[in-house]
């Protein structure tokens, strides 16, 4: 009975052509009834199928969308998948996980990203006016990029018709190559706190633990700006045995984010930093020095507490400069090419 449910309601060519309300309907039966109590059975003993997962996924997305409280077996599935090997499989986890991180996002009291957008409407993306000014935007990613949806704001590339502005043109790069950096940093955040170990391996950031401040100093190559030692240590994994002299970890400006451990609100308030000196000596000693991005910042950084630390494995220290660089333009080179597609094949001046 549930394998038919499965294959009937995570049909993507039925549900298209299904009332909304009946299917609204239909799903809230399902969830309230015995069904999805039955599920985790049928994942372990029924699921053999690359058609078979793909309908039970469909199925849950649509589950999530229209009762976003009702909680989903969604680790039994992913369990079940990890068993599996080959591309399409891993495409299939992925979206497993994804849903993981907006049942875990409903939670802590969150909205669904699909439903926050239907609720604020397309006018206000529509019209530039309405967009916080992203001049004002903060290029290093706080607690609330972290933790909630991505962006509302985020606007397809226009690459076929004409830009209304180049205000908009510069606004929508903006916050897509921002969110090109945040939206790694946030999966992977959340698939820590999912996971709640630090043993868990995360293909999106690498993760240190123990961390505590050990002393401060001034920089051997000429800066006037102080820093201070952190000492960390990696999980499973002694620092001394790293090729550091190899390793992409703690690149001079790479980003990171600090949280005390054992905090009930992991990352609710971050602290964020910089990498200032990281040379292989000091690393395989289990230290490295760090600036933080700002004053405040500083202040809440305490001696007397051990942070979970988190850092990014997309450089930071290549995508703040052209952030930097966006927020400050004001007339765009190549307008008439960028915004109008008007293409001129002449020759240069000076030839």
């Amino acid at each position: 009975m549930v394998e038919k449910l499965v294959q009937l309601f995570g049909s993507p060519d039925l549900y298209q052509t299904t009332l909304d309300f009946l299917v609204a309907v239909l799903l809230n039966v399902m969830a309230n009834g015995k069904f999805l109590s039955q599920v985790p059975k049928y994942i372990r003993m029924g699921c053999k199928s690359r058609n078979q997962f793909e309908c039970l996924i469909y199925l849950f997305e649509k589950l999530k969308f229209h009762l976003p409280e009702q909680p989903l077996p969604l680790t039994d599935l992913e369990k079940c998948l990890m068993s599996f090997r080959g591309e399409e499989y891993q495409q299939l986890l992925a979206k497993v996980r994804e849903l993981q991180e907006i049942q875990d996002l409903i939670e802590r009291g969150g909205v669904h990203p699909m439903r926050e957008n239907t609720a604020a409407g397309t006018a206000a993306v529509d019209n530039e006016a309405d967009l916080p000014n992203f001049r004002a935007i903060s290029i290093v990613p706080r607690s609330d990029d972290l933790l909630g949806p991505r962006d509302p704001h985020l606007r397809k590339n226009e690459v076929r018709s004409p830009w209304p502005s180049g205000g908009l043109y510069l606004d929508t790069h903006f916050r897509l190559s921002r969110e090109d950096f945040v939206a790694g940093l946030r999966k992977g955040i959340h698939e820590f706190l999912r996971t709640d170990t630090v043993r868990h391996r995360n293909e999106e950031v690498y993760i240190y633990q123990h961390v505590r401040g050990v002393g401060a100093a001034f920089s051997e190559r000429g800066s006037s700006r102080p820093f201070i030692w952190l000492h960390f240590s990696i999980p499973n994994v002694k620092a001394n045995k790293v090729q550091w002299e190899y390793s992409k970890r703690f690149l001079n400006e790479s980003l990171l984010c600090l949280s005390p451990e054992g905090s009930k609100t992991p990352f609710t308030n971050c602290i964020f930093a910089t990498v200032a000196e990281s040379s292989p000596e000091d690393l395989k000693q289990g230290r490295v020095g760090v600036r933080f991005v700002d004053t405040d910042q500083q202040k809440q950084f305490d001696w007397d507490t051990q942070y979970v630390m988190i850092e990014s494995t997309c450089f930071f220290g290549a995508v703040a400069p052209v952030l930097a660089a966006l927020q400050a333009k004001t007339e765009i080179p190549f307008g008439q090419i960028l915004l109008n597609g008007q293409l001129d094949n002449r020759p240069p001046a000076y030839i």
